[in-house]
């Protein structure tokens, strides 16, 4: 996706130039706003899969022939290949070498979400804990209140929170055993955001 990513800082949002040639549409950023953005994303669960150097001609920004891109590796967890996306996504705008007396801009592709991911539930022994292993695994922001109704505020908005296509769950029958009431209230919150947000649903697998 070229939108802005979750939870990016109103500051770097105002900063981007939108640009809208005939036929095609860019978010991009200057070098220095650039590198702020990937700063921003780090920490959390999006990735850049890559991105364009822009050469402003005329009015408008145009593709230049140089851009980048990341690769996710088969045994590589989403998140390392998200740090290691954002560390090619730094080693590429710091290092280009822009031309002079030209206004460079750079647009990144982000996804927001892996394809599949996995979590484990085997060490979380009270509520807390399940809170915060649910909290890193799907982006939710710094403030979230580890309660079920601030989990179910998250997982349907798409500002809040990173899903997956498919989620599965390891060790489910842990927490199914010790913490069995958390256990049915977040699977209702599942099963309600398939009945309820069915753009947002998952394919869960309790393993």
């Amino acid at each position: 996706m070229r939108e802005f990513p979750p939870h990016l800082p109103d500051n770097l949002v105002r900063a981007a130039i939108i640009d809208q040639p005939e036929g095609c549409s860019h978010v991009s950023w200057g070098r220095l706003e650039a590198v702020q953005v990937v700063n921003a994303l780090a920490g959390g669960l999006v990735a850049i899969l890559g991105g364009d150097v822009l050469i402003r001609k005329g009015e408008h920004f145009e593709h230049s022939y140089d851009n980048w891109y990341s690769q996710r590796q088969p045994s590589e967890s989403w998140a390392d290949f998200v740090a290691r996306s954002h560390r090619e996504a730094l080693e590429y705008v710091t290092r280009f070498s822009e031309p002079s007396g030209v206004a460079v801009a750079y647009a990144f592709v982000f996804s927001a979400s892996p394809k599949v991911l996995e979590v484990d539930l085997g060490a979380v022994n009270s509520r807390e804990e399940l809170h915060k292993t649910l909290a890193s695994a799907l982006g939710f922001p710094d403030w979230y209140g580890r309660n079920w109704d601030a989990f179910w505020d998250c997982v349907r908005d798409p500002k809040l929170s990173v899903l997956p296509k498919e989620l599965t769950l390891r060790n489910s029958a842990h927490l199914s055993h010790f913490l069995p009431r958390e256990y049915r209230l977040f699977k209702k919150c599942l099963d309600d955001l398939s009945t309820k947000y069915p753009e947002r649903a998952l394919k869960v697998t309790w393993a």
